[in-house]
């Protein structure tokens, strides 16, 4: 291998600069496109670690994993479909998975956007997460004050809320200030026990404005309707660590097939 001699150097320069100057518009042009291919590049680097890679509050992406709304039906001729999963459906699935380190029941947020506010006058449109305790076991959020729901006030279905810094400024004034305070979600009031950094959207699966408990009878709705098969119930995985997603999916399909089979 030659390497090059500063002779040799400072001839490939000489041949650049003329080139530069017998033609200025093509080199201009050539180094605004190497340019903007080196930005875009970059830019699309960025976007994709910022929605792969492990990092706060979505701090165990590599090993989460999401459930769908379920979908159940008749065996005997596949009539009374409907979509959507009970939590009692959910567990016999999902509850005893020996590959998982945490299991989280939620009811997807999409579900859950309300008008959120002081009072019926003074209420805005916001993202409302309904999320057990173990959500914020695998989702790490920046606590600025307060705590997150607690297994006591799941139990209980306590009427309480963690919400973001941006949303207690803009309700309250501050942080401090918005600490057990009342807010109006939909036409309950909640308490605040919790303030969060806010997270961008980016981060679409932990993104919120409000976490509140999840409505047990939400997650299991429609019963007397469906054997106790419907809900708005979803799952959210963390496996354990070096359990690969194969190994977890085979699990889940096994529980899926004893159930269907019971």
């Amino acid at each position: 291998m030659e390497i090059a001699s500063p002779d040799m150097i400072k001839q490939y320069f000489k041949q650049i600069i003329q080139l530069w100057k017998s033609n200025p518009l093509f080199s201009l042009i050539s180094v605004l496109a190497t340019a903007f291919t080196i930005a875009f590049v970059m830019t699309l680097y960025m976007v994709y670690a910022f929605r792969t890679a492990d990092m706060a509050p979505e701090i165990n992406r590599s090993r989460t994993f999401y459930s769908g709304d379920g979908y159940s039906y008749l065996t005997k001729d596949r009539s009374n479909a409907n979509r959507g999963m009970s939590k009692s459906v959910a567990e016999k699935i999902f509850g005893n998975l020996k590959n998982a380190e945490t299991v989280s029941y939620i009811v997807n947020k999409g579900e859950g956007v309300g008008f959120v506010g002081t009072s019926p006058a003074n209420r805005e449109k916001r993202i409302v997460s309904p999320v057990d305790p173990d959500y914020f076991r695998i989702f790490r959020f920046d606590f600025l004050a307060g705590n997150p729901l607690t297994d006591e006030q799941f139990d209980a279905q306590s009427k309480v809320a963690v919400i973001t810094d941006k949303l207690a400024l803009g309700l309250f004034g501050g942080v401090d200030e918005a600490m057990g305070k009342t807010i109006t979600i939909g036409f309950n009031d909640h308490r605040v026990v919790g303030v969060v950094k806010s997270v961008s959207s980016l981060f679409n699966k932990a993104y919120s404005d409000v976490w509140i408990v999840a409505d047990k009878l939400s997650m299991d709705w429609g019963q007397e309707y469906s054997e106790g098969l419907r809900g708005m119930c979803r799952v959210v995985v963390l496996a354990k660590k070096g359990v690969s997603p194969g190994k977890l999916r085979a699990e889940i399909e096994e529980n899926i097939k004893k159930l269907n089979d019971g």
